[in-house]
C-alpha cells in the first residue's frame, strides 16, 4: 500500500508483486488562508481523509487486506507540525505555500551567511520551509514554541497516527534548512545558531528502512490488520523519482502538481553556487538530487479553470477542462508566444 500526502488530497493505492494497480482512492482536504500569505492545513483532515481512503481501498474486490505486506509513504515537503507531550497538534500545520517568514529567513540568511548556507544546507532560504517556520511560531506564538514537545513533516504525521511512532527520512529532512546535507544529519550548528533543541527533532532513516508497524488503535480506525509493517518514505519529488526510475545519474524528470519541479540525480553532492536550485537527499540511498521549483503550477492551472468559469462551462458538455486545457497547448510551438 503506498499512501501519499499530496497538498490538496491524499492518494491511497495497492500494487502487486509487479506493480500492478489493484485498488486506489483519494480524499480532499483545503488550504487554510486566515491572513494574506498564510498557507495551513489541518493535520486531524490529513488523517481523516487517510482513513477514509485507506477504507476505500480495502473494500475493493481486488484487494485481499491480509496480504498487504508493507505501507510506504511519501508526502508534501516543508511543512510544520508542531507536536505536544500527548502527540497532538497544538496548531495547524505551516505548509510549503506559506509566505509569512520573510523576516525569519533574512534572520537565517544574517546569522548564518553565504558560506555556510551554501556549506551546510545547500539550498536557498524560502518561507514555508520548516526552520523559518519554527522561528516565527517562536517569536509570534511563544507558548506554543515552549509547549512543543516534537516536530514533524506532514507525511511524518500520518506514520505516527498510523504506527505511534516519530520518525523522518533523509529526503524529507534535507528540505527542513535544519539538516547537514552533505552529512546527512541534523546539524547541531545551524540548531544552535537559530536557538531550536535537536530534542524537538525525529530520528532519521533511509526511505526503505522499516520504521514501525500499524498499531492496533490505527487498526481500528482504518480496518487495516495490525503490524504491518510501514516504512520511511520519503518526500513526494523524490518518491515520484523512484516511480518514473530516475535512480541514477543522468535522469531527469518533470512534474506538474500544486507546484512544479525539474529533477535530476547526483551520486556526488554538490550544491548551486548562487544557491538559485535546491539541493536534497534522494530516496535511494546514498544519492542526492537537484531540483529546480516552481510553487504555482498546478495551483495557477486551478485557479485559472475555476476562476474563469472552465469547469463548469465544460462539464456541462462532458469534457474535463484540465485534459481539454492540455489538449490544447500540445497544439501550440514551444516558445512561440502563441
Amino acid at each position: 500500500m503506498g499512501i501519499d500526502l499530496g497538498t490538496s488530497s491524499v492518494k491511497v493505492l495497492v500494487v502487486d508483486d509487479r506493480g500492478r494497480i489493484l485498488a486506489q482512492a483519494s480524499g480532499k482536504y483545503p488550504i487554510l488562508t486566515p491572513y494574506e500569505g498564510f498557507a495551513e492545513q489541518d493535520p486531524g483532515a490529513w488523517w481523516g481523509a487517510t482513513k477514509e481512503a485507506v477504507r476505500r481501498v480495502l473494500s475493493s474486490e481486488r484487494v485481499d487486506c491480509g496480504e498487504i505486506e508493507a505501507i510506504g509513504l511519501s508526502g508534501q515537503t516543508h511543512g510544520t507540525v508542531v507536536l505536544g507531550k500527548g502527540l497532538n497538534p497544538l496548531r495547524n500545520a505551516i505548509i510549503w505555500a506559506d509566505s509569512r517568514s520573510g523576516r525569519q529567513c533574512d534572520e537565517i540568511r544574517r546569522k548564518l551567511g553565504d558560506e555556510r548556507i551554501r556549506e551546510i544546507l545547500c539550498n536557498p532560504i524560502m518561507p514555508g520551509f520548516m526552520a523559518p517556520s519554527l522561528l516565527w511560531i517562536k517569536e509570534n506564538e511563544p507558548s506554543i514554541f515552549e509547549e512543543a514537545y516534537r516536530v514533524v513533516l506532514p507525511k511524518d504525521y500520518i506514520r505516527l497516527r498510523l504506527t505511534g511512532d516519530i520518525a523522518t527520512d533523509f529526503s524529507d529532512a534535507s528540505a527542513t534548512l535544519l539538516f547537514d546535507v552533505k552529512r546527512r544529519c541534523w546539524s547541531s550548528e545551524v540548531l544552535s545558531e537559530l536557538g531550536i533543541d535537536e530534542e524537538l527533532l525525529p530520528q532519521v532513516y533511509e526511505s526503505v528502512e522499516v520504521v514501525g508497524e500499524v498499531s492496533p488503535e490505527a487498526a481500528r480506525e482504518t480496518e487495516l490488520p495490525k503490524d504491518i509493517k510501514v516504512v520511511a518514505g520519503g518526500g513526494d519529488s523524490p518518491v515520484s523519482a523512484v516511480g518514473c526510475g530516475v535512480i541514477k545519474s543522468g535522469l531527469i524528470s518533470v512534474n506538474i502538481g500544486s507546484a512544479g519541479q525539474v529533477f535530476t540525480v547526483i551520486d556526488d553532492i554538490r550544491a548551486d553556487p548562487k544557491l538559485r536550485i535546491h539541493t536534497f537527499c534522494h530516496a535511494v540511498p546514498s544519492k542526492w538530487y537537484l531540483q529546480g521549483a516552481i510553487l504555482s503550477a498546478g495551483l495557477t492551472l486551478d485557479w485559472f479553470i475555476k476562476s474563469l468559469g472552465f469547469e463548469e462551462l465544460l462539464s456541462e458538455k462532458g469534457i474535463n477542462a484540465y485534459s481539454k486545457l492540455v489538449e490544447e497547448a500540445a497544439g501550440i510551438p514551444a516558445g512561440s508566444q502563441a
